[in-house]
């Protein structure tokens, strides 16, 4: 049983470079399986940079323990959903545990071997586990800035997976995809054509259906008792910045408009599938109190739906509001989105507290390597 890791990349070489790192540097007490990566890269444009980025890791890391490493070309006329998910299909036989890990996520020591282990010890096939927010990339150069208050090096340790239940889809990051492990089998594509079925239900163009597919795949999974819960960091959440010296950081990307992508994960939750499922009835209760706090979000940037196509979207997710759900709170949050998303800036209290400690690669790969050796 082979395991597959697949990292998509899209426009951004100086994360690939630390995302790959952190990859390359794993290690496995355990021999015996084949362990590969393919490096699916999404932008035609983009080749050379990818190329020469992953050319430099395995040249820092002559040592590696991978047995095959593979550049991919995204196919430019799918969504980038159906690319990641074809290409894994393509490249793992069932029995394989499968990880896609984002191109700006760092994975912590020895978590890629223990979730492999404890993906094949369970008998579940989809597995979530916890992630922490501490890394924060610069666009212009190949720099990290570090939160020392959480453990950047912090140790992989080994754990089992345990069955889910309704508070862990609450706190849980589970539309984060570097967070999940599947474990593939007919019964794993089966429930994921559920999914794809699912989000083609809503009637708009793919950039509305399709962000939160990860996240449905966890209510799916869910749903069939197969879901597969840790409370354990695996891996670190990078964030991309472009740095300006007047104004709030600015997102290299517009970030996704949280007020259309939570209308539609509110039509998922409402399904046929899972409308009448009381263990979702707590996660679209916290779902549709997120929701309330990017109303205006979506009544002002809508994603290219028209007023008429934000009323459909509202009618199918049920989430109709009433007045006196605005409180003050609410609104100053609403607020506070709304601006965010218009000035294309990401939390104001990093302009004031600064990004943490900017650290040098060899800096942070040293103490990354010596929390390995704890082991």
């Amino acid at each position: 049983m082979n395991l597959v890791l697949l990292i998509p990349t899209f426009q951004r070489p100086s994360t690939l470079y630390w995302s790959l790192e952190s990859v390359i540097r794993q290690r496995f007490p355990l021999q015996g399986f084949q362990k590969k990566i393919y490096i699916v890269n999404n932008d035609l444009n983009s080749s050379f940079s990818v190329n020469e980025t992953v050319q430099k890791v395995l040249q820092n890391n002559p040592n590696h323990e991978f047995d095959h490493i593979e550049i991919i070309q995204g196919n430019p006329n799918l969504y980038l959903i159906h690319n990641w998910f074809d290409n894994l299909k393509k490249f793992t036989a069932n029995g394989d545990i499968a990880i896609i890990h984002g191109d700006d996520d760092i994975m912590l020591p020895y978590t890629l071997f223990f979730r492999y282990k404890a993906a094949l010890a369970s008998d579940k096939f989809i597995f979530v586990a916890n992630s922490m927010w501490s890394s924060h990339f610069i666009k212009s150069r190949n720099g990290i800035y570090i939160d020392l208050i959480k453990n950047p090096y912090q140790t992989g340790k080994s754990f089992e997976y345990n069955a889910s239940n309704p508070k862990d889809l609450v706190d849980l990051p589970i539309p984060f995809i570097s967070a999940y492990t599947y474990k593939v089998s007919n019964h794993f594509w089966a429930l994921f054509q559920q999914v794809i079925d699912w989000c083609d239900e809503i009637p708009f163009e793919p950039k509305i259906r399709y962000p939160f597919v990860p996240y449905f795949i966890g209510l799916a999974a869910h749903n069939l008792n197969m879901l597969g819960i840790s409370q354990q960091n695996i891996v670190i959440r990078g964030q991309l910045f472009d740095l300006r010296y007047l104004l709030p950081p600015k997102t290299v990307t517009e970030y996704a408009n949280g007020g259309i992508t939570l209308l539609t994960g509110l039509v998922i939750l409402n399904n046929h599938t899972l409308k009448n499922d009381p263990d979702f009835e707590l996660i679209r209760l916290n779902h549709r109190r997120t929701t309330l706090q990017y109303i205006f979000q979506s009544l002002f940037r809508r994603n290219g739906l028209t007023i008429n196509d934000l009323k459909l979207l509202y009618e199918m997710s049920g989430a109709q509001f009433e007045l006196k759900e605005f409180t003050i709170p609410v609104i100053i949050k609403n607020l506070r989105h709304l601006l965010d998303n218009l000035l294309f800036t990401l939390n104001i209290k990093k302009w004031i507290s600064g990004f943490g400690k900017e650290t040098s690669y060899e800096a942070f790969w040293t103490n990354w390597d010596k929390s390995n050796l704890l082991r």
